[in-house]
């Protein structure tokens, strides 16, 4: 099995399709109140969003480093895989992890350890 242009999938999801829908969809200029928002930050439903992108993305490490292995997986597939790792794990896993490591919960910053220990950021 092999992947050809659609290795760059994330990336061309980053760089074509979200500026496309940035243009075509309306600016949403309401913001919650802050009763509202404290009211979220604590429900359930949204911290298991945040949490579930830490299995999320150790599966798409482990998923993505065994496909990187194929025999003839053309170089350009290998570069479009790594990028699209990059993109996955820094641009969402970090901003994840920044998210979580704000937490009062010990669980949510354990959890955000161990994203950023994911990506060799476990200085923080």
């Amino acid at each position: 099995k092999y992947y050809g242009i659609w290795s760059y999938g994330v990336a061309m999801y980053a760089f074509i399709l979200i500026p496309i829908l940035d243009l075509l969809i309306p600016e949403d200029t309401n913001n919650p109140t802050k009763e509202q928002s404290q009211r979220v930050s604590k429900a359930f439903r949204f911290k298991v969003v945040t949490a579930l992108w830490v299995p999320t993305q150790y599966a798409l490490m482990f998923y993505m480093a065994n496909e990187f292995c194929i025999p003839n997986l053309a170089l350009y597939e290998m570069i479009g895989v790594i990028v699209s790792f990059g993109m996955i794990s820094g641009g969402i896993g970090i901003n994840v992890a920044h998210e979580l490591i704000h937490k009062p919960c010990l669980w949510e910053r354990i959890l955000a350890r161990t994203l950023l220990i994911s990506v060799w950021y476990g200085h923080w």
